[in-house]
């Protein structure tokens, strides 16, 4: 069976050599159906195998002729096998001229899954010999075009590379259709506890040497994820691909695999509320079970926690028939929560005094009847009620259960070694040296001549944190554990993407134009919409942009290319997101640009996600403004202070200049011509605040007086829409502010 079952049109090109070569395919075609005449057999089986490879490969070098193909290998065993030899396939390609996928290369053997998301084959390729699965994923032509949690799936995979996670291999997107390829991998960790017959079945324990072995590798690639403030939201055996060691026993040195990113978010700051609707129901923490929307990623290590309950038991901890039903599993077996236990149970959304017993003692230690204490120990700290009490994936990893095991290097990031520092910091740790976050010191003079502290991460330095003051001073950290990690993560972003030639960008005007439509639509869906969002979409629009030639450049849309870049953001970030009727023009509203409808927003939103190769994962100057508030207590205990901060970062996107500085540093001149407006123009920039920016006055000082300019010309009209927006009393007035000049 071909694999054209999946895709049986095969994709068609202009090119004029490819046309002869077509045309030529025709006689050869004729010769070939007398093969099986006896004397022609014979003379073709005279030739020798490369003349006989070369007549084969009319059919397959460009795009394969599939039923000729066919026929050939069916002629006798010679043709078989050089058919399928590499001679004959090594220069044919996956992707076709026309940028289909080439279908036809692929030999079908099996339908693996169906699913709301599309449906995953089971293939070889003739051209590498080698097993992959293809998933022909959904795209809606005549609605949203790429779902949703399909851009985000692809965003978050295109930025992780672990060998615990499942490898992307190729994107391909192309006249609405949309095939993923991964290497094949036949069974899953549900597979295994749950076979068809014999094997562990029901009730039955995975061995425990490989339940410690399977456990390090699922929190490994947790934590991989987590450090990037990407959160799976739907881990469970049955989305854990295994590859069997080669014993007897396929899961003796067996590698997981972590796979089905479907539900994945980013977590950003501010903290964004999340929909409730995510995580299988077996393996989903109380608090989501309880309605909390801002959620982070302890949500993934309460489904850990249940999955290495399943493995040592044989059998689900949970399995509820409904939400109130598991709520009612939980806390039968683990009692229910109290106020020490979980201080913010009784405000939760879906809390009501009478609705739970009050069920006393925890029967989770006779349940789970196999566990050491050790793996007993490790359980209870993925197991706990309150998330922020819960360990999070690298406290996990050093937890003693593991001990003699090492995780593997993180090239971006400490491993788990570092917690030894931590540990020792929060025990060592006076109120003289926390003293430097919760009352800041006034700079006056170069950060090298100050007194640092000493290193205490003495194991492994890492790269982004030399001094070691995430770990030094860990109540830096206001909402989570995982800010700091995250902003270092940005920052390697942001050294991966480089500063964008002025040669390609955008025309100034346009952008202004574009923005300041951008800003408009926020103003209207601000309910539904991230201020994140319009920052991500004007990223887009520059990396797009950078791609073309000058001529399309020149010719593209700028109004079109906002509401395709913003539709695209919005799927990605918001909850509810922007939907192309809200997008297109009711009428013409600039002379020098033309109406369209959403089928141009979706052609050209197909164009910016294969331009870009679904590199989404931008870091914007909104991120880092974010995270330098949330993390020192100077700028986050004030909201007004806050909101000039995200004004002049709105209206630094109308500024064509911002591009010439990465976004980390154009966020710290924020930060910094903030707290000098705040001030009255006394510069102020504390100790916390270099080491969380990792940028000096020195080197701010340039952009804030351009960022002083800015501010004077965002009273123009050119700026009104982002004037208006922060002159209201519930974003602080923040617009009436009076700009200040910077001294030199």
């Amino acid at each position: 069976m071909a694999l054209t079952e999946i895709n049986p049109s095969n994709a068609s090109t202009t090119d004029s050599n490819i046309t002869e070569k077509f045309t030529n395919k025709e006689n050869i075609r004729r010769r070939l159906e007398a093969v099986c005449e006896a004397p022609f057999l014979l003379d073709i089986l005279a030739l020798p195998d490369a003349m006989i490879v070369y007549v084969m490969s009319f059919f397959v070098d460009v795009a394969v002729d599939i039923d000729t193909f066919l026929s050939m290998q069916a002629v006798c065993k010679r043709f078989f096998h050089l058919a399928n030899s590499n001679d004959l396939w090594y220069r044919s390609s996956h992707i076709l001229p026309s940028g289909a996928l080439n279908l036809d290369a692929f030999r079908y053997v099996k339908r693996k899954c169906k699913g709301t998301e599309g449906t995953c084959y089971h293939v070889y390729s003739r051209k590498e010999k080698r097993e992959y699965a293809i998933k022909k994923a959904r795209v809606y032509p005549d609605n949203e075009g790429v779902p949703y949690y399909m851009m985000r799936e692809l965003a978050a995979l295109k930025k992780i590379s672990n060998k615990h996670i499942c490898e992307l291999k190729i994107i391909n997107l192309h006249d609405f259709k949309l095939h993923l390829l991964f290497p094949y991998i036949e069974k899953t960790l549900h597979d295994y506890m749950n076979p068809p017959s014999g094997g562990l079945g029901p009730g039955k324990s995975i061995k425990k040497h490989q339940v410690l072995s399977l456990t390090y590798q699922l929190l490994d690639a947790v934590n991989y994820c987590h450090k990037r403030g990407i959160v799976h939201r739907n881990l469970k055996p049955k989305h854990l691909l295994v590859i069997p060691g080669e014993g007897v026993d396929p899961l003796d040195n067996a590698q997981i695999k972590l796979a089905d990113f479907a539900l994945v978010r980013i977590i950003g700051h501010p903290p964004k509320k999340f929909t409730s609707e995510v995580i299988t129901l077996w393996y989903r923490p109380p608090e989501i079970l309880m309605g909390l929307k801002d959620y982070n990623t302890a949500v993934d290590i309460w489904s850990i926690g249940c999955i290495f309950a399943e493995m040592m038991e044989g059998e689900p901890l949970f399995r509820g028939l409904c939400e109130i039903d598991q709520l009612f599993q939980i806390f039968s077996k683990m009692g229910t929560p109290t106020e020490e236990e979980w201080q913010s149970f009784f405000t939760l959304p879906n809390y009501q005094s009478t609705l739970f017993p009050q069920w006393t003692e925890s029967q989770l230690y006779g349940l789970i009847r196999r566990a050491s204490e050790e793996q007993y120990s490790l359980l209870l700290s993925m197991l706990r009620f309150d998330p922020t009490k819960r360990a999070s994936a690298q406290e996990a990893l050093a937890h003693q259960y593991f001990q003699g095991l090492s995780v593997e290097e993180d090239e971006n990031f400490a491993t788990a070694s570092h917690l030894d520092g931590l540990n020792a910091a929060r025990s060592s740790s006076s109120s003289s040296l926390l003293d430097v976050v919760h009352t800041p010191k006034m700079m006056s003079h170069d950060w090298n001549s100050e007194v640092r502290p000493p290193n205490l991460c003495t194991k492994r330095k890492d790269p982004f944190d030399p001094d070691g003051l995430m770990y030094y001073h860990p109540e830096l950290i206001r909402l989570n554990k995982t800010t700091l990690q995250q902003n270092h993560f940005l920052r390697k972003l942001e050294e991966d993407y480089g500063i964008i030639d002025s040669d390609k960008r955008i025309d100034p005007h346009s952008r202004i134009y574009v923005i300041d439509r951008l800003v408009e639509i926020l103003e209207d869906f601000e309910e539904h919409m991230s201020q994140r969002t319009v920052f991500f979409a004007a990223g887009l629009i520059d990396r797009f942009v950078s791609t073309l030639t000058n001529t399309d450049r020149n010719a593209i849309n700028p109004q079109l290319l906002g509401s395709t870049c913003l539709h695209i953001a919005s799927k990605c970030e918001d909850v509810t997101y922007i939907g192309l009727k809200d997008l297109v023009p009711a009428e013409q509203a600039h002379g020098d640009f033309v109406l369209y409808d959403g089928k141009d927003i979706l052609n050209l939103e197909e164009n910016v996600l294969n331009a870009l190769n679904f590199d989404l994962y931008l870091p914007t100057t909104i991120d880092f403004v974010n995270v330098y508030t949330d993390c020192v207590s100077e700028l986050y205990a004030r909201r007004n202070l806050t909101f000039f901060a995200n004004f002049i970062a709105e209206g630094s996107l109308f500024w064509a200049e911002s591009m010439d500085y990465s976004p980390s540093l154009t966020a710290a001149a924020i930060v910094a011509y903030s707290l000098h407006c705040h001030h009255s123009g006394k510069i102020q920039w504390s100790e916390s605040l270099e080491a969380v920016t990792q940028y000096n006055l020195g080197q701010l000082k340039p952009v804030m007086k351009n960022l002083y300019k800015l501010h004077e010309s965002l009273r123009g009209t050119m700026y009104r829409t982002v004037y208006e927006r922060y002159k209201k009393a519930k974003l602080g007035a923040v617009s009436l502010w009076r700009p200040l000049p910077v001294a030199s």
